[in-house]
């Protein structure tokens, strides 16, 4: 387990993950155009990230397309498939981004506002239950 440039845990034993997490952070906070290249350098870094694919459905379903939400699917399903080896609050991002894809926002920004009680510092928490 490594941690992001917030201090946060990862479970990922890859310091490229954690790179390509941190500059995903950084590019969607900023709305920066590397966003996307940065998450799928993440996912292919590790592939058992959890978090790493929640993020890719994330930045996908916020293109807010049905191409773009096709794009999503595999990298939900994988998110939930490595979910049980994850932290709880990469666990709590999995069930966020799984209630996004299913249409049901009051429970995904619930999942966020509980991730932002424990964890202030998960800036793109944040963002993404606003």
């Amino acid at each position: 387990m490594l941690k992001d440039a917030q201090g946060l845990n990862v479970t990922t034993d890859s310091t490229e993950a954690i790179a390509a997490i941190d500059q995903f952070i950084d590019q969607s906070l900023s709305y920066g155009n590397q966003a996307e290249s940065a998450i799928l350098q993440a996912v292919s870094a590790d592939p058992t990230c959890a978090i790493a694919h929640a993020f890719a459905a994330a930045y996908y379903l916020s293109q807010e397309s049905t191409v773009a939400w096709e794009q999503a699917i595999p990298y939900l399903k994988t998110a939930i498939q490595h979910q049980s080896k994850a932290t709880p609050r990469e666990q709590s991002w999995v069930k966020a981004i799984v209630n996004w894809a299913r249409g049901d926002i009051d429970q995904a920004i619930a999942a966020h506002e509980a991730i932002t009680e424990q964890y202030p510092q998960d800036l793109l928490s944040v963002q993404q239950g606003q």
